[in-house]
């Protein structure tokens, strides 16, 4: 009698453990598992990520950080996005151990993208090795650190995401303004007949326009706003690395200046080529190219944008004198 009581508690105590371990183990495996240190990420000071073809390289100065030897300002969204993959990596989904087997997985030295990490002295603090994404899910990438030989599954489909060309960790955005704060707009421009078209607008305040020159009235609002918004969200296509001297000597085709409310003004001279408009960048002294239908919007008559008042006005009655007082 004592040992089957005996055999039933060790078997209840086996089964207590089995349940527990199971409990355990399923919040293990839902728990996410970083693999790399998060502590260490206020230490970045620079980036340096690069394939078989390309490398680029990126850093922290003056509470900017900077692409290449020109010091050229960065996407800082593009930046934040990798350091937000580099230190959410997990290690928790081992599928090999076998370095052989590498190139399955896009890791091997030809296939591979390589993220190194410095500190303010330069030393590399971690450098990981990005894989293709994992077949199994279609959402998942493989990924290994420099110094193991494991190959771990993550989750996120990101590796296409992370660029090794400087042109796409640049900042392309030429203007940081409110489309709601520029006051007026002035666009000077010349067809290919070298005939010139001028014309002004200022915001009337409640969200239309008036043109002031060379016309003045109303403006057709929808026009106005088409250009305001276009100016604010004009982008650079290409940072060509040799211009032509003659075309930089060349006299703008286009010229469009905002004034803001604050009084700041941001003034675009362009030159048309078949595809592009070459722009002088507007806070440093190269020419960048931008594609033409995104500043041909501006290339408006006054006629096509003054809108007569058509308000109808209420005829004058002349009213007779009244008879004098006898």
């Amino acid at each position: 009698m004592i040992k089957k009581v005996i055999t039933l508690v060790l078997a209840v105590v086996v089964l207590i453990g089995l349940i527990m371990y199971k409990k355990k183990a399923a919040v293990n495996a839902n728990k996410s598992v970083h693999a790399i240190d998060k502590s260490i990420k206020s230490d970045v000071q620079s980036i340096k990520v690069g394939d078989n073809n390309d490398s680029v390289f990126v850093f922290f100065k003056d509470n900017s950080w900077l692409v290449g030897k020109e010091a050229f300002p960065a996407d800082t969204a593009v930046v934040n996005k990798l350091l937000d993959v580099i230190f959410t990596l997990e290690d928790k989904d081992v599928v090999s151990r076998n370095p052989e087997r590498y190139s399955e997985y896009g890791l091997d030295s030809a296939a591979r993208k390589t993220v190194t990490l410095f500190n303010n002295t330069g030393e590399a603090i971690k450098t990981v090795y990005l894989g293709k994404m994992a077949a199994v899910d279609y959402n998942s990438t493989y990924w290994k650190k420099q110094d193991m030989d494991n190959v771990y599954r993550t989750p996120g489909n990101f590796s296409n995401d992370i660029k090794t060309k400087g042109f796409d960790w640049k900042d392309k955005v030429m203007y940081n303004f409110e489309k709601k704060d520029i006051t007026t707009l002035e666009v000077s421009w010349k067809d290919s007949l070298s005939q010139a078209n001028r014309f002004s607008v200022k915001a009337k305040g409640d969200g239309g326009w008036e043109m002031t020159t060379p016309k003045v009235g109303l403006a057709d609002d929808n026009m106005v706003n088409t250009m305001a918004n276009q100016f604010k969200q004009v982008t650079i296509d290409e940072f060509p690395s040799e211009i032509d001297s003659t075309q930089k000597a060349m006299p703008a085709t286009i010229e469009i200046k905002v004034t803001l409310t604050d009084g700041k003004s941001y003034q675009l001279n362009a030159q048309k080529d078949a595809e592009n408009y070459l722009v002088k960048h507007p806070s440093r002294d190269e020419i960048v190219k931008i594609k033409t239908y995104k500043l041909d919007v501006f290339l408006k008559t006054a006629d096509d944008l003054y809108k007569p008042d058509t308000t109808a006005k209420a005829p004058i009655v002349a009213v007779p004198a009244p008879d004098s007082v006898k």
